[in-house]
């Protein structure tokens, strides 16, 4: 009879190009940083900041009303929800806000929202938001974007260097039984996945 040794499998994840490149951990931290700057910004117009004609499409009075402050909690949340997307995408946090497998959809999901976000701020009444929050989040889906394929990039070209592969390892043991002419009664190559 042959005994066998197993051991648990390894498993690690890809080295994402923001690790890598100091370009990409700039880009990423460079969204993130707007994506918090503008979440402390709605929790300030849900506090109350006399802010509110340059924001909501420029229809709201200055300080919200309460439904209205509801609604800058609600985006302020979700601004960071999609902080915490860009930087898990970009591995620079170990938070993970979605299943890996969904990072780089939601990620891409977040761009092309802003995409629509800043369309929006250009057709605002309000010439803060046209003119400051344009711009502003006109760069919130480019960074996003860079951050997605600076990550798509290095997890194509680096897949096979930068990750472990999983795998069952057997020992094999001597066999009484065995002779010259038998075949090993162990895998010869290792199972791809």
């Amino acid at each position: 009879m042959t005994n066998q040794q197993k051991t648990t499998p390894l498993v690690s994840g890809q080295i994402s190009a923001a690790r890598e490149d100091p370009a990409a951990r700039v880009v990423a931290l460079t969204a993130a940083g707007i994506y918090g700057a503008w979440a402390a910004f709605q929790i300030a117009l849900a506090a109350g900041a006399p802010y509110g004609e340059h924001v909501w499409g420029g229809t709201q009075p200055a300080t919200l009303s309460t439904g209205m402050r509801f609604a800058s909690v609600a985006a302020a949340l979700l601004l960071i929800w999609m902080l915490t997307v860009i930087m898990a995408r970009a591995d620079l946090t170990s938070l993970k806000p979605v299943p890996t497998g969904w990072l780089r959809r939601c990620a891409w999901a977040i761009a092309g929202y802003m995409a629509f976000n800043t369309a929006g701020n250009l057709a605002s009444q309000s010439t803060t938001e046209q003119r400051v929050f344009a711009p502003i989040t006109l760069i919130m889906p480019l960074t996003s974007h860079t951050a997605v394929n600076a990550s798509d990039s290095n997890h194509q070209s680096a897949a096979p260097t930068a990750s472990v592969i999983s795998s069952r390892t057997i020992t094999p043991t001597p066999s009484s039984t065995a002779t010259s002419n038998q075949q090993p009664d162990w895998p010869t190559s290792l199972p791809q996945s």
